[in-house]
């Protein structure tokens, strides 16, 4: 809470972050420590004086919560804490999915304390959310598979939170969604390995015949790198030109027009050569 600038508020305290300066144990030495009057009055305005004590404790307060309340440490990145139900009083409206990506970016509240590192851990503090997620969704997938003898799951399945045959991990998991996204990836994975095994092989007949213009039965021969052995390279070179495989058609998107680019600085032919073709061996 800032301080605003306008009545009833004093103008000398205008801007002035009142959480932070209160909630710290210099300000507790220097203007309360030995005033019990002044103890009193903020007791009496509802001073809440758990917050009197280092910001990692009341982080890991609040990670002890969520934990209780959610099973877990995955924390949303907006989360903060609520009121109530449970919750410190002292760690009421802290930013606690910040304060969490704060520790794994950038170490806060750790440093080189080797006992606080180890605390997060016994806790089950989550270092990577992404590592966590695949793991879950293996977890979860394996456990599917037992279960309904088959990997396909529904798109719209998701694990119910009192499904006890999961993992607690697992509970709550949108596990279909989860698998659909991960295929997608790999089926994008295997199609940028293909273009790459294309270029390889066209590379390599450039080097042998100093041109990039393969005849449509060329075949990759057996002395070649492995990857590319056997590889139906004129074939692929005529579907790149009838059929944009690799590089799309007229409205090509930009990973399609760098692939495009690669190309042209082998010296590829967008059109067939005409004439009689030498054979290439």
């Amino acid at each position: 809470f800032r301080v605003p600038a306008r009545a009833p508020y004093p103008a000398t305290l205008a801007g002035v972050d009142l959480d932070a300066a209160v909630y710290d144990m210099a300000f507790y030495q220097a203007h309360l420590a030995e005033r019990r009057d002044r103890q009193d009055e903020l007791r009496a305005l509802g001073f809440c004086w758990g917050r009197l004590q280092p910001e990692y404790n009341l982080v890991v307060e609040a990670l002890i919560v969520f934990k209780e309340r959610f099973g877990d440490l995955m924390v949303p990145s907006l989360f903060v804490v609520p009121r109530g139900d449970g919750w410190p009083d002292g760690c009421v409206g802290m930013p606690l999915g910040r304060r969490v990506r704060q520790i794994r970016e950038r170490n806060d509240y750790l440093g080189d304390d080797l006992s606080r590192w180890a605390t997060l851990e016994e806790m089950g503090f989550v270092w990577s959310p992404r590592e966590a997620t695949r793991v879950a969704v293996d977890e979860a997938l394996a456990t599917y598979e037992v279960l309904y003898g088959t990997d396909r799951v529904p798109r719209s399945y998701v694990v119910a939170d009192d499904d006890g045959r999961f993992p607690e991990k697992c509970r709550g998991l949108p596990l279909g969604a989860r698998v659909a996204s991960r295929r997608r990836s790999e089926r994008r994975g295997a199609r940028e390995d293909a273009f790459e095994v294309f270029v390889e092989a066209l590379a390599k007949y450039v080097a042998a015949f100093g041109d990039a213009d393969a005849p449509q039965k060329f075949v990759a021969p057996d002395d070649w790198p492995k990857r590319v052995r056997g590889y139906p390279l004129g074939k692929r070179v005529a579907d790149v030109r009838s059929r944009g495989r690799y590089v799309g058609g007229d409205d090509p998107s930009s990973e399609q027009l760098a692939r495009r680019r690669r190309l042209d600085e082998l010296g590829f032919r967008w059109t067939k050569r005409k004439g009689r073709r030498r054979v290439a061996k």
